[in-house]
């Protein structure tokens, strides 16, 4: 037995230092991709940034009634005249300047006017069309016109009554009061110059005052009025109820004054203006600015706040008889982004490196205070596990 197992150890194959040398060698190659494994493992990526409130605007018209139907706001209208009187001094002729046609109003005002449609569809308007403008006066088309949607036209009209009151300054917004209340804000008329009378005469001189003129003239009256009237106005505003800022209509109902094309120097302007609060409840009027706002947002954005103080109005027509006013809104408020905005969700971030995260970022307005961090120092990109990205939001002011 002694010698069995003296031949058993003699037959063992020795190790060489070859071997020996390989053996270590796979062995810490392995300790070090296991040690790179676990060093990736924990390592972490950071996206940081501040993203600042940013201010949404939206314009429409809406309308507000004492008997309110469908969308209409419930509002109650306050009314005061006021007489004001001012003396003005004529605008200087431009030097040179060869004298112009001075209308005389001895007929019907008439001028071309702007057929705006915002619509879908294409409105016919047959000859005849009557068009109103703020101040309640008639003019009716000369022909029947096709105005295309998203389009306009240009056509004449002409005042059912004779009188220099129909002597409209350009830019003067006409509603079609034969349309649906719900398209009269989408389908509507702007005066494409000043209007002019029946017949024309050439003054031999100097052009003398023009309809433009006494139509700045007018205005600017009818804004003293106002700021007259609303201290006024606002005692008489019942509770629950708000008379906002732009929230009061001026119409003329008596003018005493110089005439289209007569040649002074100075001259005085005396109305009585009937001015019209139009006040509603605030709360209804921020639900419709709310919608409004949220209907212009993309699905990534969301109405962080919303101010009345910063909302702009306009009453452009009032009706007595219906006791329903129409009045321009210019909403504004501040967006952040929603929680599904894609900026807020890791997997945006995979696979980019520091260069592309950073681009992506600076494109939108909102983000500043941006840094982008990718470890370890040998990883350009932020890898697929989007569990080791930690994203950093704050919003400033």
């Amino acid at each position: 037995m002694p010698s069995q197992t003296h031949n058993l150890t003699q037959n063992k194959p020795a190790t060489t230092p070859k071997q020996r040398f390989l053996a270590i060698g796979f062995l810490i190659l392995a300790i070090l991709i296991l040690a790179g494994v676990i060093f990736l493992a924990t390592g972490q990526s950071r996206v940081a940034f501040t993203w600042i409130p940013q201010t949404s605007e939206a314009k429409t018209t809406l309308t507000a009634a004492v008997t309110p139907v469908g969308t209409d706001l419930p509002a109650v209208f306050l009314e005061k005249n006021v007489e004001v009187e001012k003396t003005f001094e004529a605008q200087a002729e431009t030097a040179g300047e060869t004298p112009a046609e001075t209308p005389t109003f001895q007929g019907k005002a008439r001028g071309n006017v702007k057929i705006i449609n915002s619509y879908s569809k294409t409105q016919p308007l047959q000859a005849g069309t009557r068009f109103q403008s703020p101040d309640g006066l008639i003019f009716r088309t000369q022909a029947r016109v096709d105005v295309p949607a998203g389009s306009s036209v240009t056509t004449l009209i002409i005042a059912d009554e004779a009188g220099e009151k129909g002597a409209l300054a350009k830019n003067t917004r006409f509603t079609i009061p034969g349309l649906w209340l719900g398209l009269q804000d989408k389908i509507y008329g702007v005066a494409a110059e000043n209007f002019y009378g029946e017949t024309s005469q050439t003054s031999s001189g100097t052009s003398g005052l023009t309809a433009n003129e006494l139509a700045n003239a007018e205005a600017e009256l009818k804004q003293t009025a106002i700021a007259q009237a609303e201290p006024e106005l606002q005692k008489l505003v019942p509770e629950g109820k708000k008379l906002l800022p732009g929230m009061i209509y001026a119409q003329t109902t008596a003018r005493s004054g110089p005439k289209i094309g007569e040649q002074k120097s100075n001259y005085t302007l005396k109305l009585t203006v009937k001015t019209v609060g139009v006040a509603v409840a605030e709360t209804e009027l921020r639900k419709a600015a709310e919608e409004l706002l949220n209907s212009t947002l993309t699905q990534e954005l969301q109405l962080l706040t919303l101010n009345t103080q910063d909302f702009l109005f306009k009453v452009s027509a009032y009706d007595a008889t219906k006791a329903k006013a129409e009045f321009e809104l210019m909403a504004k408020g501040k967006t952040a982004p929603a929680p599904s905005h894609a900026l807020f969700q890791p997997s945006t971030y995979v696979g980019k490196n520091q260069a592309e995260i950073e681009k992506l970022l600076t494109q939108n307005p909102a983000i500043s205070n941006i840094a982008v961090e990718i470890t370890p120092f040998w990883v350009k990109k932020v890898p697929s596990d989007a569990k080791k990205l930690r994203l950093e939001i704050q919003r400033g002011e």
